[in-house]
């Protein structure tokens, strides 16, 4: 009889060690997702777009043309991001790209900071800051305007053939288009002269 009192005793003593809900050290608790290290670094803040005050601000010799457009050299105009929620594949993005004008731009479908020409000449985009434009010569510090540009429209005088080229130890011609002309996408085109990638190479731009 004590035999069996005893033995039931023990019994009921398991069953409630197993009633006791885990805890978190217990191998079988959910993981502790430990915190965050205060020491590391947070992340980058995204930057707002340039407005043309801004472009003023930061590239005294630049002159104000438009509500996204900025004359930052003769002839040669910085083209700011069109707000979020406009048209911009509409009239906003028309009137980026006006009558007579070449454009391009850093990002596919005309997106991004982008440049328009009214002036033939050669323009050597190694010489322009980016993004604000300020034409600051080819040995000084800070990213540029070379090996950026992604898509682009010749609104130019129909017929007139625009120019791009590539520095490869020499001005190499990789691209041409006569007006009228639109390239959403350089990454799905190829340079033509040997079928190459066209994206994000172009280095010098001759609108006419």
């Amino acid at each position: 009889m004590r035999k069996i009192i005893r033995m039931l005793a023990v019994i009921a003593s398991a069953s409630a060690a197993l009633a006791v809900p885990l805890t978190a050290g217990s191998a079988h608790a959910d993981p502790v997702v430990p915190l965050a290290d205060p020491s590391s670094p947070a992340p980058a803040a995204v930057s707002a777009p340039l407005t043309v005050e801004d472009v003023l601000r930061l590239n005294p010799a630049a002159k104000p043309a438009g509500p996204n457009r900025v004359e930052i050299a003769d002839g040669l105009f910085l083209l700011l991001p069109v707000k979020p929620g406009s048209d911009a594949v509409g009239a906003s993005l028309a009137a980026s790209c006006a009558y007579k004008n070449l454009c391009a731009w850093e990002h596919s479908d005309m997106t991004g900071y982008g440049l328009a020409w009214e002036k033939c000449g050669e323009y050597n985009l190694g010489g322009a800051r980016y993004p604000d434009g300020a034409w600051v010569g080819t040995g000084a510090s800070g990213p540029k305007w070379n090996d950026r540009l992604s898509s682009e429209i010749n609104n130019q005088t129909p017929g007139r053939r625009a120019e791009f080229y590539n520095w490869e130890g020499h001005w190499q011609q990789v691209f041409w288009t006569y007006a009228y002309d639109r390239r959403a996408n350089f990454a799905i085109d190829k340079r033509m002269d040997n079928g190459g990638q066209l994206n994000d190479i172009i280095d010098m731009v001759k609108p006419c």
